[in-house]
């Protein structure tokens, strides 16, 4: 029945229920159905008594138009939206809904982007990395604190991690499968029979062990001075000798002086031309020429001074003298 003749009465709503249609409600032919006279324009529907539920787009008591966004479940509270979780669309965020959607474990006030990375299993800071600034010393992608066998050597055998459930390697740094050890001393052979197996028998160079044949599959330690550093060093004799080929000083130096030991003892008497710019060798003219005669022409003058010591001296008893 119309009542003003404007619009009808919703079905089972007659008489004075039906209130007044006017430009507050929706324009349609019956009007909906409210006890307060609410404000509702047409881009809301009535709420009953207290306002209006506006459409999207739209908010206030009277529903006007507001910017939407996309937001996101936040449900441990950390700030950062579910990861692929399904955005709503509205005027604003309502509780526990952020306009981001990067937290990889949305469970976990702890676990987000930029969070700090733990030594623990896990990917707290949702960079697709688990434990990636900590030590792999097997390179198994599995941080060492975590894992539960370092098998370095990779023989099946390893260092016990943080789960002590692999088998104990006894030659850790060298491959081992078989894990021999005819002596039953905890070592294995291929550590033992390995090249200067050090104090330790680990198979790597060690510090303290003072040789510089290295050790099996580590660096040359050419030094043997207790490092590992594989270079020589000046405090090593060239010769088993008493010659030192890098700490000279007599003779090696002075022009006019020769160290015929080519040790530390006193140098030769015997003298060097100073005028020859090259390696010392004779040449036409060069005042070496006259050497070898003159020091023959000594050698007999000393023979002879000998030879004259030597001859016996006039006899006072046979009356001469």
């Amino acid at each position: 029945v119309a009542l003003d003749g404007s619009c009808d009465c919703d079905t089972g709503f007659t008489g004075a229920d039906c209130g007044t249609c006017d430009a507050n409600y929706f324009n349609y032919p019956n009007c909906d159905y409210c006890l307060a006279a609410t404000t509702c324009n047409d881009n809301g529907t009535c709420a009953g008594a207290g306002g209006c539920n506006c459409t999207d787009g739209w908010s206030g008591a009277t529903c006007t138009e507001c910017a939407t966004g996309s937001y996101y479940p936040d449900t441990d509270g950390d700030g950062y939206g579910e990861l692929g979780g399904s955005p709503v669309v509205s005027c604003g965020a309502g509780p526990n809904y952020v306009p981001d959607s990067t937290d990889c474990d949305d469970s976990d006030i702890d676990i987000h982007p930029g969070a700090d990375e733990i030594c623990d299993g896990v990917d707290n800071d949702c960079s697709d990395s688990v434990d990636e600034s900590f030590a792999d010393l097997d390179g198994d992608n599995t941080a060492d604190c975590v894992d539960d066998c370092i098998d370095i050597d990779e023989d099946g055998y390893g260092i016990p991690g943080a789960a002590s459930t692999c088998s104990i390697d006894n030659c850790p740094f060298t491959y081992n499968p078989d894990q021999e050890d005819v002596d039953v001393n905890g070592t294995g052979d291929v550590c033992e029979s390995a090249e200067d197996a050090g104090s330790d028998a680990d198979a790597m160079t060690d510090a303290g062990d003072d040789s510089s044949a290295g050790e099996a599959g580590a660096a040359l330690d050419a030094s043997a001075d207790a490092s590992a550093d594989a270079s020589a060093d000046s405090s090593i004799n060239e010769d088993a000798g008493s010659a030192n080929g890098d700490s000279g000083s007599m003779g090696e130096a002075d022009p006019l002086l020769l160290d015929a030991q080519v040790d530390s003892g006193a140098p030769s008497a015997v003298g060097l031309s100073v005028d020859t710019p090259d390696c010392g060798c004779r040449t036409v003219g060069s005042r070496r020429n006259g050497f070898l005669p003159a020091l023959l022409l000594v050698g007999a003058a000393l023979i002879l001074g000998r030879r004259r010591a030597s001859a016996p001296g006039p006899n006072p008893s046979d009356g001469r003298l």
